[in-house]
């Protein structure tokens, strides 16, 4: 019989809360197993010390959307690669070697309140990433989240997708991620951030991304350090934009300032040499188009100005040398007025 018809009638017999691996079974080509929705709370070994002795080549497991509360990754496998845990009930990842082969983890919808640092006497009530070296995507997404030791990720260089949106952050210390030097995308959503987080080591990120936090205002250095940044987020967030705050973003695309309180933009409030091409300026407070300074980028391609309190565009002598390139979007709005 085919291996995958075995897993399959495995999956059959075991419709109970717990799921049985045994010494007798033997899948030495299987690579990939999805054990999602089966409302698992357990994973049980029979005559084995890990899922290794019966998958030696396995490398990516699902066990998302169960009912597991605990796991223990050392019982799984070394050459284990990718692990997908989302939307369990997991307060307690146990792992004690280092020695893994994890390079992409997904924790979302499960209960940690801290991601841990190095504790010389051991003891952590959460996560602790010294365990996972190689770690390349780490999301950690909607799961009450509350405290980012100063040196959680003292041992993940190698991180290149960090996610830790909908959580309740209110602070990340400044050193936080200094040995972030390979991230290239960064989101921290839908917390409770009040001031960004130090971002000048992370010289090579290309997407961050902070809407929906409590950050009023940003102080000029806050990006000085981003020259590849390509994508920024910071919708829902701010009351002003301070001239000089986007002198370095030389290399961005794609800037999100919707759901602001933003009621004008300085005459040099983005740098000139920008590859901006989209704007996202949406649901705002400005009233007039002289208070959008934009003709000086040279690539936009698109401006989102809709639910803004903006009156008639006809005539308006503020737009008239935007390229022919630019799409202006206004849809939903309340055209009224002159346009001076």
């Amino acid at each position: 019989m085919h291996q995958c018809h075995k897993i399959g009638d495995y999956k059959k017999r075991n419709r109970t809360s717990y799921i049985y691996f045994d010494a007798s079974m033997k899948f030495p080509k299987l690579k990939k197993l999805y054990l999602r929705q089966n409302k698992i709370e357990l994973l049980m070994f029979r005559n084995l010390d890990s899922l290794n002795q019966i998958t030696p080549k396995l490398t990516h497991l699902y066990l998302s959307e169960n009912y597991l509360t605990a796991i223990n990754l050392d019982s799984l496998s070394p050459t284990l690669t990718h692990l997908y845990l989302d939307n369990n009930n997991i307060s307690q990842l146990t792992i004690e070697s280092s020695n893994n082969s994890f390079k992409v983890l997904n924790i979302n919808g499960n209960q940690f309140n801290e991601l841990c640092g190095h504790y010389p006497g051991g003891g952590c009530d959460g996560i602790l990433l010294e365990k996972f070296p190689q770690l390349e995507y780490f999301s950690i997404e909607n799961v009450g989240l509350r405290n980012v030791s100063a040196n959680a990720f003292l041992y993940s260089s190698a991180l290149v997708y960090l996610i830790m949106s909908q959580n309740n952050l209110s602070q990340i210390e400044n050193r936080t991620f200094h040995e972030l030097v390979n991230l290239k995308t960064l989101i921290l959503d839908d917390n409770q951030l009040s001031a960004l987080p130090d971002l000048s080591k992370l010289k090579n990120l290309e997407l961050f991304s902070i809407a929906r936090n409590k950050i009023s205002s940003l102080r000029k250095f806050d990006f000085d350090k981003l020259e590849n940044l390509k994508s920024l987020n910071l919708s829902y967030n701010l009351d002003e934009i301070i001239p000089g705050t986007f002198n370095g973003f030389e290399s961005l695309e794609v800037l999100d300032l919707s759901g602001n309180k933003l009621q004008t933009l300085s005459t040099f409030w983005i740098t000139p040499k920008t590859k901006l091409e989209c704007l996202f300026l949406r649901n705002n407070l400005f009233l007039s188009f002289s208070n959008l300074p934009l003709t000086a980028i040279k690539n936009l391609r698109y401006v989102s100005l809709a639910e803004n309190p903006l009156p008639s565009i006809a005539n308006t002598k503020s737009l008239m040398f935007l390229s022919d390139n630019v799409t202006l979007d206004i849809n939903g709005d309340q055209l009224i007025g002159d346009t001076t």
